[in-house]
């Protein structure tokens, strides 16, 4: 006899995107799903849409604190073997639960199973891909992994063995680390979902960040001195600080909130030098040397631009990253004056004080540049870059702030 599946939806007031989200909840190949949904208290249209499916989704509608602790009461109503999460802006493909089904009958020694997930915008169009690759429990520890929700699917019977069924505060990288130190887990490279990239949505971060923080950090505190399966990774703990607060550092620097960025760095800095945190990943390392830079800029790499013969560029990603590669272009005497963003809302936000265009507005009418330079943090930039490359063909280079640094 198969078992139900449980997709969780928490939402409040987003009556432009549920529909979405319910729909391709319902829509999936598998017939044993359950949409479980908790409803914040809604006021603007959400729950009329939401009580259109009637007895097709599981709906509860109360207020809550937050969307974590109405993750954690919609899971105390799921009835699946299995569970996985899907929130008002993201959207599963239709095969997502059939193929964790088969993934988790297939492998039955597994707690979770992730695959990847790709960012569209509000038009639809794929801007970005999460994807966090193999699995690696150190990573994860510290701060340096955190495979996509949207993508992920727990085996419940494992999960009940955590006993967390309220919000810690921790977000959803607590249930990750509890899961991870006890059940193994899984990468499976498979496109399980999209998510909505806007950068409209990131403008109430910094608050989060402040509510957040305490939680975030109990949370390793916890896991590395009271949790006994998580004590005997104490060693980890000082990179897992750290990597706590390079990854906001990260955030606000594409908020455009360089200052509050070098804050946290600095904070960082006393947990050990990058070379120390990061000394099994070179990869890691110079992300990180970058955002150290980015926010310290002890010298101006992109001084040697114009030795090059490059005066004029465009910058391909035009939220903060990018915006914090133009000030440092600007002192160097190097003009910006094009940027080259596919997300839509990116270019709506206008971070960048110039014109903003698609890939393929920009190649059609080829503004006067010298180069291109990208301000991308993924490991997928090699393959975006290199399609822009040919179709700019060599009288154009597309650089990489990653080639800069490795030239200093």
């Amino acid at each position: 006899m198969r078992r139900v599946f449980s997709i969780i939806c928490t939402v409040r007031n987003r009556a432009d995107q549920i529909r979405g989200c319910v729909e391709s909840v319902l829509a999936q190949d598998d017939p044993d799903v359950e949409m479980v949904v908790h409803d914040g208290a809604s006021t603007d249209g959400t729950l009329q849409i939401l009580r259109e499916y009637g007895d097709r989704i599981s709906l509860i509608s109360e207020p809550d604190p937050g969307a974590g602790h109405g993750l954690f009461r919609a899971l105390r109503r799921a009835r699946g073997a299995f569970w996985g999460s899907c929130l008002s802006d993201e959207r599963l493909l239709p095969d997502a639960v059939s193929w964790a089904r088969r993934t988790f009958e297939t492998h039955p020694q597994l707690g979770a199973i992730y695959g990847f997930a790709d960012g569209v915008d509000r038009h639809g169009a794929r801007v970005a891909r999460q994807d966090a690759g193999e699995f690696s429990l150190e990573r994860l520890l510290t701060y340096r992994q955190l495979p996509p929700f949207v993508a992920a699917f727990f085996r419940m019977d494992a999960y009940r063995q955590l006993d967390l069924w309220e919000y810690t505060g921790g977000g959803e990288i607590d249930l990750w680390m509890r899961f991870a130190v006890r059940f193994p887990i899984c990468y499976f490279p498979k496109l399980v979902a999209r998510y909505g990239m806007d950068p409209a949505t990131l403008s109430n971060q910094p608050a989060v960040y402040e509510a957040e923080r305490a939680g975030r950090l109990e949370t390793l505190r916890r896991l590395f001195h009271d949790d006994p399966a998580g004590t005997r990774y104490q060693h980890l703990e000082a990179r897992a600080i750290a990597g706590y607060l390079f990854r906001v550092a990260g955030m606000f620097v594409r908020l455009g909130d360089v200052d509050r960025a070098r804050e946290l760095v600095d904070e960082a800095a006393a947990y050990g030098t990058i070379d120390e945190l990061f000394a099994d990943d070179p990869r890691e390392r110079q992300r990180m040397a970058w955002l150290q830079y980015t926010v310290r800029q002890p010298s101006n790499i992109w001084a040697a631009l114009p030795a090059r013969g490059i005066h004029r560029v465009a910058i391909f990603g035009g939220e903060g990253w990018g915006l914090a590669i133009q000030r440092q272009l600007a002192a160097a005497n190097v003009t910006c004056l094009a940027v080259i963003d596919n997300n839509a809302g990116a270019r709506q936000a206008a971070m960048i004080p110039a014109p903003y265009y698609s890939q393929d507005d920009f190649l059609q009418r080829r503004p006067a540049v010298d180069a291109v330079i990208s301000s991308l943090q993924g490991d997928h930039d090699s393959d975006v870059l290199a399609a822009l490359q040919a179709a700019l063909g060599p009288a154009v280079p597309v650089m990489s702030w990653k080639t800069m640094m490795g030239d200093c």
